[in-house]
């Protein structure tokens, strides 16, 4: 079902995504493993990768903001020389999030959340949309968070309000590009065991 598909991670070289990544690998996949400032272990896990799977181009990770419009066009630019398509997103980059009572919660840090969850989704759907509407399909996949089901914990407003708006974003996009044969979905995974969490 991946085999030979080309798929980018954004937030990929931890936690869900670096999961997710060599998951994809193991069954055929070429995923792109997309870091903002750790390129330590994104080169790391893409090497492990590419070793576990006997492959030299099973892994490669791309340092980009995702928040950052031209690194974001920087980077599909990037995978599209290498791979020459791209077909599936896995929007997953994230911010830590600390409880705060809203009294004490800034613009500054709604903004923040924002900026990478949903700004971040949208920069590059917008960058990759052209092709996969080329090519006449693709998948893009969201990640949001079980707090968008139901009643969500007290004290994560800025989180649980970016993921809100990504939940929004995900299913207008689906509406739009579903016709095209573009697929869009959301994952809403429970709290899982990763440095994110701790």
């Amino acid at each position: 079902m991946v085999h030979n598909k080309v798929i980018l991670i954004t937030g990929g070289n931890t936690g869900i995504g670096a999961a997710s990544a060599m998951l994809l690998a193991e069954n055929g996949a070429n995923v792109i493993i997309n870091h903002r400032d750790n390129a330590s272990s994104a080169n790391k896990l893409a090497a492990e990768i590419n070793k576990k799977t006997n492959r030299d181009d099973a892994a490669f990770a791309v340092k980009a903001d995702v928040s950052d419009e031209s690194q974001v066009q920087s980077m599909i630019s990037t995978i599209l020389n290498k791979y020459g398509k791209i077909n599936v997103i896995v929007n997953n980059a994230g911010l830590k999030s600390f409880p705060k009572n809203m009294n004490d919660v800034s613009w500054k840090e709604m903004q923040a959340q924002l900026d990478i969850t949903l700004k971040g989704a949208y920069n590059v759907v917008k960058s990759v949309l052209p092709y996969m509407l080329k090519q006449k399909g693709g998948n893009i996949i969201n990640v949001l968070s079980a707090y968008t089901i139901g009643m969500p914990p007290q004290k994560l407003i800025p989180y649980v309000t970016a993921k809100y708006a990504l939940e929004g974003f995900s299913k207008s996009m689906a509406a739009e590009v579903g016709p095209s044969g573009i697929r869009v979905n959301m994952i809403s995974p429970g709290i899982t065991k990763t440095g994110f969490t701790e």
